[in-house]
């Protein structure tokens, strides 16, 4: 018998499938890691406000996140001096002045020595990616206890 060489029809079919997907399916995956990002940086801010608060009740003092301080899209903690910025997370994530139901963000949020919020109103932070694909909004309450949700279908979720 002798050997035949080349692709069978079959192989041919299944490398263009594969390769279709893979151009379907980029675009996608791009969204998705930009939604990342921002999910990301809001659960990081979320973790840092519960520092903040537990630093608060630990060295008896008052406690700030202080938003775009240094820079635009940073924040940093008036205690540990530590600063975050947005712009190492995925999709150009920053802060939003206004939500998407028009409630204002905050400059600033404050623990005082028991670790409860010095605004007897919920403070809102809004955080998006360049594209604005995903909103978030991290909610810190007269309490002290902090939310992080998500802008979908008209309400956060």
């Amino acid at each position: 018998m002798k050997r035949v060489q080349g692709f069978t029809l079959m192989e041919a079919v299944m490398v263009l499938a594969i390769i279709t997907a893979t151009v379907l399916c980029v675009p996608a995956f791009n969204v998705w890691f930009q939604r990342q990002g921002v999910s990301l940086a809001a659960e990081q801010l979320r973790a840092d406000l519960q520092l903040a608060r537990i630093m608060a009740i630990n060295q008896k003092k008052n406690c700030a996140i202080v938003i775009n301080a240094p820079k635009p899209n940073q924040y940093s903690n008036s205690l540990n001096r530590q600063t975050t910025d947005l712009a190492s997370y995925r999709g150009g994530v920053g802060f939003l002045t206004v939500g998407p139901d028009k409630d204002d963000a905050k400059t600033q949020i404050t623990f005082n020595c028991q670790g409860m919020s010095t605004s007897a109103a919920a403070v809102n932070l809004f955080l998006t990616d360049q594209e604005k694909h995903a909103i978030y909004r991290v909610q810190v309450r007269g309490p002290g206890g902090i939310s992080v949700a998500r802008w979908q279908g008209g309400g956060w979720h």
